[in-house]
This record gives C-alpha cells, structure tokens and sequence, in this order.
C-alpha cells in the first residue's frame, strides 16, 4: 500500500470514531428530553380503587366499582344507566 492510502484510511477511521462518540453524545442527550417531554405531555389518569361507606359496599358498590365510574364519559355512563334500567 502507498503512503497516501494508509493516511486515508487512518483519516477515515478517526472520522468513523467521531461520528459514532457524536452519535452517542446526541443520543445520551435526547433520550432524556425525550423522556421527559413525554412526561410532561401525559394525558393518562389513574384512580386506584378505594374504600366505600358500609351503606354503599351493601348495595353492590364496590371500591373498584366506584373508582371505574368515574374514568367514565358522561355519555358512557347516560349508556350504562339505560342498559341497566332498561
């Protein structure tokens, strides 16, 4: 191999070695922002089931009942209340 070609190559192979080390450094930076732009913009909800009075608990209603209801749509529970009732 000539002179120039070895040069070349070395040249090659230390700019291959700084894109891949700048690649990493971008990643390891968007990751994160990624992350927490998610975050941030989250719609969810969670309601975790709880304790209801002895009254309600004797009807049927359940703390689990409760808490689903009321992840529920006002139309969803108009739907619910005509199934239910008929």
């Amino acid at each position: 191999m000539s002179e120039k070609t070895v040069c070349e190559r070395e040249r090659q192979e230390k700019s291959a070695a700084a894109l891949s080390a700048a690649l990493i450094v971008v990643v390891i930076g968007v990751a994160p922002g990624a992350a927490l732009w998610a975050a941030a913009h989250d719609d969810g909800l969670v309601i975790e089931s709880f304790s209801v009075p002895p009254g309600m608990a004797d009807r049927g209603l359940s703390g689990e009942a409760v808490a689903a209801s009321l992840c529920l749509t006002p139309a969803e529970k108009a739907q619910r209340a005509r199934v239910s009732y008929g």
